[in-house]
């Protein structure tokens, strides 16, 4: 994606001119097969050479030169909770990280959102990982068990990694534990075993 907006930005042409040479492209190269450098030729036909370093792009390991910029003023009124917004799965999924990177919340608190919002009840494993670690952080024992429920029943690591870690971390390292060990057996990948093994120590 950076590398497309970068050879849009480097083309000095309108998002319409840039659309129509990507289009030239798909149609000269369908049902073939292509290399990266047979889609800089086509580039370099149309606008120009020398406007993209294309070996940096391929071979140097680091941030891209170019990043294209983005709106992000919806993303405050997620953070704060504000009236008005609309509560997709990826705005809970921008609330709760941002709740999880401030100070440990209260029980209260947490039970105050959770009227407000259901989170208790969700079936989403996005929602139910972010509402899990954040309450294991203040020891909300509904959070926790729900936390300790998702670690034991799906192995996806962007889950169980986090979830595992957080546990041990805040004084539930034995509770994970036995968990991981039976769905170490009967659930995960050798990978995710490995890793977990990792995350909780026990190796």
């Amino acid at each position: 994606m950076a590398l497309f907006a970068c050879m849009e930005d480097r083309a000095k042409c309108t998002e319409q001119e840039f659309d129509a040479w990507l289009a030239t492209y798909f149609k000269k190269f369908t049902n073939k097969s292509v290399q990266a450098w047979d889609l800089f030729a086509h580039y370099e036909d149309r606008f120009g050479k020398g406007l993209v370093n294309w070996n940096k792009w391929l071979y140097k390991a680091e941030m891209p030169e170019f990043w294209p910029s983005y709106d992000t003023s919806f993303i405050a009124p997620i953070k704060a909770g504000a009236k008005g917004v609309n509560w997709t799965t990826g705005a809970y999924m921008v609330y709760l990280d941002h709740l999880y990177s401030q100070p440990t919340m209260t029980i209260a608190q947490l039970n105050a959102l959770n009227k407000k919002h259901n989170f208790d009840t969700s079936v989403n494993p996005e929602i139910i990982y972010r509402w899990g670690v954040l309450g294991v952080k203040s020891k909300r024992e509904i959070s926790v068990k729900m936390a300790c429920d998702l670690l034991g029943s799906v192995g996806r690591m962007k889950f169980c990694r986090p979830i595992a870690r957080c546990l041990l971390e805040h004084g539930y390292g034995d509770r994970a534990k036995a968990i991981f060990e039976k769905a170490a057996r009967e659930l995960y990948h050798p990978i995710t075993t490995k890793m977990l093994r990792r995350d909780l120590k026990l190796e």
